[in-house]
């Protein structure tokens, strides 16, 4: 079986400040389950403007250089990848995920000492 080809990747993991416990904390894998298949999976979709975002990012150089495997030494644009466990109409659990802008600080705003001597002391 060939693999599939692989053009980066990212990580789900417990956010401790909404969950105390993963239910994939500690997963039983069968026993002839093949080493590389994933404890998750599914599908994403992406808008138009999502594509988009991400050329403009590529060609104004707001990138950074990938230290992960699947993309090791690669120019990319990191995006935020978030999720919610789920239950469908059968009961049966999933994660719903969306991609997300990166949280970014506000800038802090500038104090301006403008020698206003109007103040009378």
């Amino acid at each position: 079986m060939a693999d599939k080809p692989r053009y980066g990747g990212g990580a789900l993991f417990r956010n401790k400040y909404a969950c105390d416990y993963f239910p994939f904390d500690g997963v039983k894998r069968k026993a002839d389950a093949h080493k590389a298949a994933p404890e998750l999976a599914g599908d994403v979709e992406c808008t138009k403007e999502f594509a988009k975002a991400l050329v403009e990012r590529f060609k104004s150089g707001d990138t950074v250089t990938s230290r992960r495997r699947d993309a090791e030494g690669q120019q990319v644009v990191m995006m935020e990848i978030a999720g919610r466990q789920q239950k469908d109409k059968n009961g049966d659990g999933f994660f719903s995920v969306w991609w997300q802008d990166p949280y970014k600080k506000p800038e802090p705003t500038p104090v301006s000492d403008d020698g206003d001597d109007d103040i009378p002391f």
